[in-house]
């Protein structure tokens, strides 16, 4: 009778691990050796990396917004508040993203920006910001914080440890371009949010004219009094027009070097937080206007669970 109900854990065992592994067969998921990374960037190849030329997208056919997760949750999460630390005289949630190309090699550089989560230390970019144009994931991807004027931020270049995408971002490359990471941080206690404040969240606003501010480092592009350098952190306010799967800014280039740059509303100048609904994901030539996805609820849940759990 025992050996019985030693199998019969064991196999429960099993198939719990099963389920919890094929509950994330939807995403791409990334990770990484956090001391391999640190060992990786010296201050010259900080220095060097450019930041990276998304590939051209031209016309695409509109996917439907249909989820096939195998996750099936009633707690999906639309709005989260900003997360304010007192102690900053500004918040600082977004910063520069080094990353290097599997295949070529390239040092190159995103934006990416820190929101608030239970975790803590969870930032988010653009989906082509963690995986290449073969779907090959990104190497020695370091996130700093408050990066500006060529220098890291007051928490210097912090490794990423896993990351994570939508598995769409193969299919539909704008309307899913954005995906999670988790830094490895610690800081006697503090979370990464604790010291750099964090963004809120707003899941699929439904205004037609958004406010909408935008920070990143771009190196070219319409930011105004921006030196296009891609080692200062810009920003623009304009409105932006939302469709069904996507959010646009008419007659913008948000510029090489913005990509994953969060897009909020109700941007609170005096604390430097807001509530992110989008990122940059890419300029589409063609209309003259700067793209970004509207995160689907399901998803973009599922992915903060997975990096903040894994």
């Amino acid at each position: 009778m025992k050996e019985k109900l030693t199998l019969y854990f064991l196999i429960t065992l099993v198939v719990m691990i099963s389920l919890t592994d094929s509950s994330y067969a939807d995403l791409m998921i990334a990770k990484f050796d956090v001391d391999k990374t640190l060992a990786f960037w010296t201050p010259e190849k900080i220095k060097s990396a450019k930041p990276l030329t998304p590939k051209e997208i031209g016309f695409r056919n509109k996917t439907s917004r249909v989820k096939n997760s195998k996750i099936k949750r009633d707690d999906n999460q639309s709005l989260k508040e900003p997360f304010d630390n007192p102690d900053n005289s500004l918040n600082y949630p977004v910063g520069i993203l080094s990353i290097t190309d599997p295949d070529t090699g390239a040092l190159t550089t995103c934006t990416a920006s820190v929101f608030n989560t239970d975790n803590g230390n969870i930032g988010i970019t653009a989906g082509h910001c963690i995986f290449n144009n073969n779907g090959r994931q990104y190497e020695n991807l370091m996130f700093s914080p408050g990066f500006d004027i060529g220098a890291p931020g007051p928490l210097g270049f912090l490794p990423v440890a896993i990351a994570a995408a939508p598995a769409e971002y193969n299919d539909d490359p704008v309307a899913y371009d954005y995906g999670m990471f988790r830094v490895d941080f610690d800081d006697g206690g503090n979370r990464l949010q604790d010291r750099t404040g964090a963004n809120g969240w707003l899941l699929n606003p439904t205004q037609d004219n958004l406010i909408t501010t935008v920070f990143g480092y771009p190196q070219s592009g319409d930011m105004p009094n921006c030196p296009n350098d891609g080692l200062h952190l810009c920003v623009i306010v304009r409105n932006v027009v939302v469709s069904d799967d996507e959010s646009v800014m008419p007659d913008v280039d948000l510029g090489t070097g913005s990509s994953g740059a969060p897009w909020t509303i109700n941007h609170n100048t005096d604390r430097n937080l807001g509530y992110m609904y989008g990122n940059e994901a890419f300029y589409n030539v063609q209309d003259n206007q700067s793209e970004s996805p509207r995160y689907d609820p399901e998803t973009f849940n599922d992915l903060v669970e997975y990096v903040s759990d894994n």
